[in-house]
C-alpha cells in the first residue's frame, strides 16, 4: 500500500540520518542542527503514520496531506543523498589507492557554499513539515500520501516496452523526479529513440538511481552520464556496440551495480578506480591481461563475473584486494589456462563457477 509504502521511506530517511559514518558526521558540522531537527520531525510523523493509513479512506482532506508528506519525505532522501554523494566524492578524492587524478582540489572540510546549500535544503524541508503538522492538528494524528492513475510530474519509474515507438512523448519530458528507467522490447533498429531516451536521463532525471539500457544499439554514453550521482544501477548488458565508456564515467561514484556483459572493452579504464561503491560487476575483456591496480578499490564487490573474454590467458595476482568477493563466475574466457594463487585469500569466497574455459588447468 501506499501509505506503508511512505512509512517505509520514512524508516530508510531516518536510518541514513543516524547511520552517517563517522566522516560524514564531521562534514555535515554547519548544518548539524537542522540534520537534528529533521530527525525528530520525522520520527514524529513515522509515529503517526500507521494511524493516518487507517483513517484516510474516510478523510479526503487527510488524503491530501499524504500527497504533501509523499514528496517532502523524497525531497528530504534527496537531500541527505547529495551529502553523501558528496562525502563520498572526497573519500575517492583522499583514497590512497586511487591513481587516477581527477581534476580538482580536496580539502579536509565542504566547500562553505555547499554547507550552506545543504542547510538551506533542510531547513526548507522542515519548515514544510511544520506548515503540514497544522494540518496535522485537525486529524488527531499525522499525514501520508495515496496513489495517481494519471501521468504527471511525480512519476518515479518509467518502462518502455512498445517496440513500436519512434520518439520520446513530450510528456515525459517535464518529469524531474523520475527514479528508476528500463528500456527493454524497444526497436534495436532504430538508434534514434535509444539516444532519446538517455539523453532525457542525463538531463532531466537528476535523482535517477536505475538505468537499463539491455541490448540497446548506442554506439557511446553521453558525456553527461557522470552527472547522475545518485545512480546505483546500471545495466549494458549486450550493448556490443559500445566500444568505451564515457570520459565522466568515473563521476558514478554511488555506483553498486555495473552490468557490461558483451560491450567488447580493449581494457577497464584507469577511471573504474573511483567506483568504490560496487557491490555487482559482470564485464567483457578483449585484452589479454586484466590490470591490477582497479582491484584494490573495491574492498566492497561481492560478484565478479568475466564473460566472454576470448583473449583473456590469466586473471590478475592481486584478487586478494576483493576482500569481500562472494561469488566469481569465468565464462567463455577460452584462453584462460590458470587461476592466480591469491585466490586461497578470499576467505569469503563461496561459488566458483567456471564455463567453456577449455584451456585452464586445475
Amino acid at each position: 500500500m501506499a501509505e506503508s509504502f511512505l512509512f517505509n521511506i520514512a524508516e530508510r530517511v531516518l536510518e541514513k540520518i543516524a547511520h552517517l559514518s563517522v566522516e560524514e558526521a564531521r562534514l555535515a558540522f554547519n548544518f548539524e542542527s537542522h540534520l537534528r531537527k529533521l530527525k525528530e520531525t520525522l520520527s514524529r510523523i513515522k509515529a503517526v503514520l500507521l494511524d493516518a493509513e487507517r483513517q484516510q479512506h474516510q478523510n479526503e482532506k487527510l488524503r491530501l496531506s499524504m500527497w504533501k508528506l509523499r514528496d517532502i519525505f523524497y525531497d528530504a532522501e534527496d537531500v541527505i543523498d547529495d551529502f553523501k554523494c558528496e562525502a563520498l566524492r572526497k573519500q575517492v578524492v583522499n583514497h590512497p589507492n586511487i591513481t587516477f587524478k581527477v581534476r580538482f582540489l580536496a580539502s579536509c572540510s565542504l566547500p562553505l557554499s555547499f554547507s550552506l546549500k545543504m542547510g538551506h535544503k533542510i531547513e526548507v524541508i522542515n519548515q514544510r513539515l511544520n506548515e503540514l503538522a497544522i494540518e496535522w492538528d485537525n486529524f488527531n494524528l499525522g499525514q501520508v500520501n495515496s496513489q495517481s492513475y494519471v501521468i504527471d510530474e511525480n512519476v518515479r519509474h518509467l518502462s518502455f516496452c512498445d517496440d513500436k515507438l519512434l520518439k520520446v512523448p513530450q510528456d515525459l519530458k517535464k518529469l524531474k523526479n523520475v527514479r528508476t528507467v528500463f528500456v527493454h522490447e524497444l526497436s534495436t533498429e532504430s538508434k534514434t529513440i535509444h539516444e532519446s531516451i538517455i539523453n532525457l536521463c542525463v538531463s532531466k532525471f537528476k535523482y535517477l538511481r536505475a538505468l537499463h539500457l539491455r541490448c540497446s544499439p548506442l554506439t557511446a554514453l553521453p558525456n553527461l552520464i557522470g552527472t547522475l550521482k545518485h545512480l546505483r544501477d546500471l545495466d549494458l548488458t549486450g550493448c556490443r556496440n559500445i566500444q568505451k565508456l564515457s570520459s565522466s564515467f568515473y563521476k558514478l561514484r554511488s555506483l553498486q551495480t555495473l552490468r557490461m556483459y558483451g560491450i567488447p572493452l580493449m581494457q577497464l579504464p584507469v577511471s573504474m578506480e573511483s567506483l568504490i561503491e560496487l557491490r555487482y560487476l559482470e564485464i567483457t575483456i578483449k585484452a589479454k591481461h586484466v590490470k591490477e591496480t582497479w582491484l584494490q578499490c573495491w574492498a566492497f564487490l561481492q560478484y565478479l563475473g568475466l564473460f566472454e573474454c576470448d583473449n583473456l590467458e590469466c586473471l590478475p595476482e592481486g584478487m586478494q584486494y576483493l576482500t569481500s568477493l562472494r561469488r566469481l563466475v569465468l565464462f567463455g574466457c577460452p584462453n584462460l589456462v590458470s587461476l592466480p594463487r591469491s585466490l586461497k585469500h578470499l576467505t569469503k569466497l563461496e561459488v566458483l563457477r567456471i564455463s567453456c574455459c577449455e584451456k585452464i588447468n586445475l
